[in-house]
This record gives C-alpha cells, sequence and structure tokens, in this order.
C-alpha cells in the first residue's frame, strides 16, 4: 500500500528527522516544503495522502497553513506538529479540522499511532 506524505516545517532537522522515521516505516512516498505557500503548491502538485503540519512558522503560520490546504485538499488527513502541546493549539487545530496532533519531539510510536488513525479513518485499515 502506498501512502504519500508532506512534511511541512520551517526547521531542516526536524524535516529530516520526520522524513526518516517515515521512511524507514518503508510504505511512504515523502516530500518535504518549508514553509506554508510551499506547502500549498506542493499539495496541489503531489497530491499527499497525509499532511504532517508545523504550526510555528514564519510568514503563514501553519493554523493560516491548515484553513488554505482544507480549501486546497479537503480530503487529505492533516497532523498538526507543534514543540508545545497545549491545550490552545489542540483546540484550535480541532475547530480547524485537523485530523490529528502530534507533540516534538517524535518518537515512532507516535508516528505511527497517526499513521494508524489515517488508515482506520480513511477505512484503509487492514
Amino acid at each position: 500500500m502506498t501512502i504519500s506524505s508532506l512534511i511541512v516545517d520551517d526547521d531542516v532537522s526536524t524535516r529530516s528527522t520526520l522524513a526518516a522515521m517515515l521512511r524507514q516505516l518503508g510504505y511512504l512516498q515523502v516530500q518535504t516544503a518549508g514553509n506554508g505557500v510551499d506547502a500549498i503548491l506542493k499539495c496541489v502538485e503531489v497530491r499527499p495522502d497525509v499532511i504532517w503540519l508545523d504550526i510555528e512558522m514564519p510568514g503563514k503560520d501553519g493554523f493560516q497553513t491548515l484553513q488554505s490546504l482544507r480549501m486546497t485538499r479537503p480530503e487529505a488527513f492533516i497532523a498538526m506538529v507543534s514543540g508545545h502541546g497545549t491545550m490552545e493549539y489542540v483546540k484550535r487545530s480541532m475547530e480547524l479540522k485537523a485530523n490529528g496532533f502530534i507533540v516534538k519531539p517524535f518518537s515512532m510510536a507516535k508516528v505511527e499511532g497517526i499513521l494508524k488513525k489515517y488508515l482506520h479513518e480513511t477505512g484503509r485499515a487492514g
């Protein structure tokens, strides 16, 4: 089964770490973007199944990008990513129709949890 992912984060190290984890799982095509504007362009180009979207980015932040992505690709599964798992961030993410929330630093278990949720919600779970 092929699942494509788009990682959106202004931090190169974070993008690399998450991309390595996803590739380690062995069945994901991984693309990256360093900001919200690039994310929207890549989303149109590659039509990812799962989008990992950082909240705190310069320019267009994760919440603004989420709103744009929902108009561009409403069916995408979007997991918000943050170094701060505050209730305010989680609540705002859910209000804007994010499908999940993951706090940095990542663990393989957290990443797999988001992917399992995606598979379950889309009916692709085995």
